[in-house]
């Protein structure tokens, strides 16, 4: 399942996706942001996931799913001429974790996954937020393993593999407190991607695609000029 939040107040409002990226539909009926969903995920998941599963059939058109509409994770700029660093990461959204809890408590405690790069501008998610079900063999024992890359005016320049060991993670978070439903873990990349003296008008681009080059989240697109701003685009 993929969930959106669309600019509209102070949170935005919630929105289902279909898994091709085209369409969405408003959950507004069964929580009208993405707070008040973690807020009762027991309640609204399988409602979600049954308005997911409506919009896959593709019994009708929709509304167009639009990624540059969402809220934004990051506004700020980012000066051409200057070189700059980004790291390449993801972040979950839990449920509440009690102090103390175990690693399989930590696991099964992650609602839904996003993508998430660190840059001199601070943190830029893309548009969508997934259940783990959409990442398939990626996702394994509260661990993400997978290729995001970054491209540097459409040159690659960051593709490795990487494990972000996000049970881990939760665990050392809840170790002295616990954690309330809604909660986000980030994990970063520690060999960041060197960008040197960006020019104005390029375009920084992370993105996660599966084994059938299907983008998994949107990607991030930042293009670097007097007056940048970090977009999320499908």
């Amino acid at each position: 399942m993929k969930l959106a939040s669309l600019e509209d107040g102070p949170e935005g409002r919630l929105f289902v996706v279909s898994d091709d990226m085209g369409w969405r539909i408003s959950a507004a009926e069964i929580a009208p942001t993405m707070s008040a969903a973690m807020a009762d995920w027991d309640r609204c998941e399988p409602l979600l996931r049954g308005v997911a599963a409506f919009l896959n059939r593709g019994a009708q058109r929709f509304v167009r799913f639009e990624p540059a509409a969402c809220e934004s994770a990051c506004r700020g700029t980012v000066a051409p001429g200057e070189a700059a660093e980004f790291s390449r990461g993801a972040a979950v959204m839990v449920g509440p974790v009690a102090k103390g809890a175990s690693r399989t408590e930590a696991a099964a405690a992650v609602r839904l996954v996003m993508l998430q790069m660190d840059g001199p501008m601070g943190p830029a998610r893309a548009p969508l937020a997934v259940t783990v079900d959409v990442l398939g063999e990626a996702w394994r024992d509260g661990r993400l393993t997978c290729a995001p890359t970054i491209e540097i005016d459409a040159d690659l320049a960051a593709s490795a593999p990487v494990v972000f060991d996000f049970a881990a993670a939760i665990q050392e978070a809840a170790r002295d407190g616990g954690l309330a439903g809604g909660s986000v873990v980030s994990l970063s990349d520690l060999r960041p991607t060197k960008a040197a003296k960006l020019a104005e008008g390029e375009v920084v681009r992370y993105e996660l695609r599966d084994a059938l080059s299907r983008s998994t989240f949107g990607a991030v697109e930042l293009r670097a000029t007097v007056a940048a701003e970090a977009r999320e685009v499908a």
